[in-house]
């Protein structure tokens, strides 16, 4: 009988141990926890943005990176257009500060999406090129928004 009792204890242990890894290894989508969904940000030259990536150490391993950008919409649908690359993203869960020196084209407030991106080792070279070639320039065009990058989002509007 005593064989059967030490079965029984490595079973258990066996099984606790598979649910630890479980859990353990169950992870949230990333987030952006501000600004809340659907805001009017009053102004669009200095907003926070928060974020939180369960993710991002293993993430950073495998050479992924992290951006925070801003997306124009078009149609009724508000369907992703052009976004422009705000900061790159240097902790799981932070806060850091936007300025969008666009300007408003409607007569009401403009939809637009932060988006939280995680893009490869040439892409991150390309926005980093990116911020430098218009700092230097004066102009910033638009990157056509790539889905697959795009790991969270959300709707907010300007005046």
């Amino acid at each position: 009988m005593k064989w059967a009792k030490n079965i029984l204890w490595v079973i258990l242990i066996a099984v606790g141990f598979g649910s630890y890894i479980w859990f353990a290894t169950a992870q949230a989508a990333p987030i952006i926890t501000e600004p809340p969904s659907g805001a009017l940000i009053k102004n669009r030259l200095d907003f926070p943005v928060a974020w939180a990536i369960d993710t991002f150490d293993k993430d950073r391993a495998a050479n992924w990176h992290y951006w925070v950008s801003i997306a124009s919409v078009k149609g009724n649908n508000n369907e992703l257009d052009l976004h422009w690359p705000k900061f790159y993203v240097k902790a799981g869960q932070a806060q850091g500060r936007v300025s969008d020196g666009g300007q408003n084209p409607f007569p009401y407030p403009q939809p637009m999406v932060i988006l939280l991106l995680r893009v490869d080792d040439a892409t991150n070279q390309r926005f980093i090129a990116w911020l430098r070639r218009g700092s230097s320039k004066g102009g910033f065009p638009g990157f056509p928004v790539s889905t697959t990058e795009v790991v969270a989002r959300v709707p907010i509007r300007f005046p």
